[in-house]
């Protein structure tokens, strides 16, 4: 939690994640009663304690997915595939799923054997990693400090110290990602940070975002809804920061094109054809249409300087020649071309074609 006492003395605490507030959620609402199969997603805020990084913003936007009551490992293949596909749409690549197995209660005997490796070189980490070290063990395998790399390199392994049950469900995890021909990296370091987290563990990678490459993480919670008071129901899911999604896409050159902010605009030639601009432009709105009209009888450049800058499809052009006949110029801005199409015709015309 990033928390701190504001200028008037209260204390204020910020969400890092969204996991926990959607738990609580469930909870709250009693969605686990009506439903013990819940599949929901989140888009909101949240905010790191952290130094600020390039990419990894004091306030940023996360967008989630959880899955609660399934314990089988079909649902991790389902939110792992849900995860790739995502990331597939949105033209980023190329993805590497780094996947990993930390257990469940044996967990407990692995961290002692972490701490029994680590304690004799304790003193050449970092100062980060030996606070780490005292608080959450098992996180300093996710260190991004080359030298605690180098120094971990022969640690030993959570796939190595996996109960027979655990074996099993990473097993079977593996087994239908291969089956649905999802591309995986087996990467023993990857444990994600929060300690609710069980067995099935992961992080999707790219390039162009440096040394911090990961662009969307998650994992297993068996434990969580428990643990905030509710029955035992296994949970499973996956955030991803918007930022990074946003910086990814970017530095790979695959931002989609903006989209209009009006389908059309109403532009007017000679005075006093505010009104007749209204008129026009609400019938249009009453089709479904998003519309942005001239209210200033400024110069026809500049209104056409605006209608690109809204990023219209087509402008609807009012003149007193266009009234004389009960009809407008209607001028398509991706081509150029234009018609004169009668006003009674206007709305159920345009309204077909951007449709």
């Amino acid at each position: 939690m990033y928390t701190f006492d504001d200028k008037g003395g209260r204390s204020v605490t910020l969400r890092p994640e969204g996991t926990a507030a959607v738990v609580r959620a469930c909870l709250e609402h009693k969605l686990f009663s009506d439903n013990p199969i819940q599949k929901l997603y989140y888009i909101g805020q949240m905010y790191r304690y952290e130094r600020p990084q390039a990419g990894r913003y004091r306030e940023f936007w996360q967008a989630g997915i959880e899955s609660f009551g399934v314990a089988d490992p079909t649902m991790d293949a389902e939110v792992l595939l849900c995860a790739f596909e995502f990331l597939s749409e949105l033209g980023i690549k190329p993805l590497v799923i780094q996947l990993n197995s930390i257990g469940q209660d044996e967990r407990a005997a692995y961290m002692e054997k972490l701490r029994e490796y680590v304690r004799p070189i304790l003193t050449e980490f970092s100062p980060r990693d030996q606070h780490r070290f005292e608080t959450n063990t098992l996180r300093m395998l996710d260190t991004k400090d080359e030298k605690g790399r180098e120094l971990l390199k022969d640690a030993p392994k959570t796939l190595d110290h996996l109960s027979d049950e655990s074996a099993a469900h990473f097993n079977s995890v593996r087994r239908l990602l291969d089956n649905a021909n999802v591309p995986y990296e087996i990467n023993p370091f990857i444990v994600r940070g929060l300690d609710y987290y069980t067995r099935t563990v992961f992080e999707i990678t790219t390039d162009g975002l440096g040394a911090q490459d990961a662009i969307l993480s998650g994992g297993r919670y068996d434990p969580l809804v428990e643990q905030m008071g509710g029955k035992p129901t296994p949970g499973i899911g996956f955030g991803a920061g918007m930022d990074r999604l946003l910086l990814a896409m970017q530095a790979q050159n695959v931002l989609p094109e903006p989209e209009p902010l009006a389908q059309a605009f109403v532009a007017t030639v000679g005075k006093g054809l505010t009104e007749k601009a209204f008129e026009v432009a609400t019938n249009l709105r009453r089709v479904g249409l998003t519309v942005e009209m001239e209210y200033q009888e400024r110069s026809l450049k500049a209104q056409m300087k605006t209608a690109n800058k809204l990023r219209a499809s087509y402008v609807v052009l009012l003149g007193e020649d266009e009234l004389a006949q009960q009809a407008a110029t209607l001028r398509n801005m991706q081509d150029g071309s234009q018609e004169t199409v009668p006003l009674a015709e206007l709305p159920s015309r345009l309204a077909a074609r951007t449709n």
